[in-house]
């Protein structure tokens, strides 16, 4: 396996890691929002349902994609762009950050009408 494409594999498992990381902590965190003093609005807990689902979805294609490293190191495929890989590793940034926006806007919903 190339050293450079190696490196780039493990980059993206560390990206990956960080990513799972800080959405299972703001899931965790944003189910405070619903058990607080704080009561939410109609709308703001929309948003927030709406970011529970994008976050779930992103640690889990987040797993995915984080799973498939192994594999494809023990193949001594280094191919960044297996499918394997991409398809769930986009599917993770993009709900990732899908749901740090929902989850903004909750927040805000929140601020504004308190």
């Amino acid at each position: 396996m190339e050293s450079h494409a190696l490196k780039a594999l493990e980059s993206a498992a560390e990206v990956i890691k960080f990513t799972v990381a800080l959405a299972t902590g703001t899931l965790v965190f944003s189910t405070q929002l619903v058990t607080g003093d704080t009561p939410l609005q109609g709308v703001a807990k929309v948003f927030l349902f709406l970011s529970w689902i994008a976050l779930v979805i992103s640690i889990t294609s987040g797993t995915l994609a984080y799973s498939r490293i192994p594999v494809q190191i023990h193949e001594q495929n280094s191919d960044i762009h297996n499918m394997w890989f991409v398809i769930p590793g986009l599917v993770h940034q993009f709900s990732f950050i899908l749901g740090i926006v929902n989850l903004g806007v909750s927040l805000l919903i929140v601020l504004v009408l308190k």
